[in-house]
C-alpha cells in the first residue's frame, strides 16, 4: 500500500480550514460576550487538565502496581525453578 501524500496533505488543510472557519463562526454567533466566553473556555480548559491529570495518575499507579506484582511473579518463578533445580541435584541418582 502506497501513501499518497499529496491527498493527506489537502485532507489535513481542509481539516485545519474546516476547523478554523468553524471556530470562528462559534466565537461570532456564540451567546455571550467575549469575555464571558473567554471565562468559560478558561475555566473548561482547566476543569479537563485536572480530569486528564488524575487519569494520567490513576494510569500511573496501576502499571506502577502492575509492574511489581509482575516483577514479584518473575522472582518467585525464578526462585521456585532454583530450588527445585537444587533439590534435584540433592536427590541420589538412582542405580539399577
Amino acid at each position: 500500500m502506497v501513501i499518497d501524500w499529496q491527498r493527506v496533505a489537502i485532507f489535513g488543510a481542509g481539516t485545519l480550514l474546516g476547523v478554523t472557519l468553524g471556530a470562528g463562526a462559534a466565537l461570532l454567533f456564540a451567546p455571550k460576550s467575549g469575555r464571558a466566553t473567554r471565562r468559560d473556555l478558561a475555566r473548561r480548559g482547566r476543569r479537563w487538565r485536572s480530569r486528564t491529570t488524575d487519569a494520567w495518575d490513576d494510569l500511573r499507579d496501576g502499571l506502577h502496581f502492575a509492574a511489581r506484582r509482575g516483577r514479584r511473579k518473575l522472582e518467585r518463578a525464578i526462585r521456585d525453578r532454583w530450588q527445585r533445580r537444587d533439590q534435584e541435584q540433592e536427590q541420589p541418582a538412582l542405580v539399577d
